[in-house]
């Protein structure tokens, strides 16, 4: 209902997803802070959705393929941290730690 609402209020905003992204513009009207609590209870990504719209919400970067020092993930976070970026500690910085995927680091 919530994300009706909002869809509802952007008309054709999603033609403009791009150039609403680029200018930190949401296409739907602000949403209220009880919408976003409600949303958030139900998906993390879909309250920061409602809140930040087609904003970029994440990168991956594949450091085993770089080719400097930075080339494990402890040495490439402490890194970007150097360099001012704040890393997501929710659920710790390493995203699917148990998984095959992350032991290859």
């Amino acid at each position: 209902e919530i994300i009706r609402k909002y869809i509802k209020t952007s008309a054709n905003g999603n033609k403009y997803a791009v150039l609403a992204s680029t200018f930190g513009e949401l296409t739907w009207e602000k949403p209220t802070y009880s919408d976003f609590q409600v949303l958030s209870r139900e998906s993390e990504y879909a309250g920061w959705t409602l809140v930040n719209g087609y904003a970029l919400n994440h990168a991956t970067v594949s450091t085993h393929r770089l080719e400097s020092d930075i080339r494990s993930i402890s040495k490439f976070n402490k890194f970007v941290e150097d360099n001012g970026f704040k890393l997501n500690t929710e659920g710790g910085i390493l995203k699917g730690q148990g998984t095959p995927q992350a032991r290859w680091f």
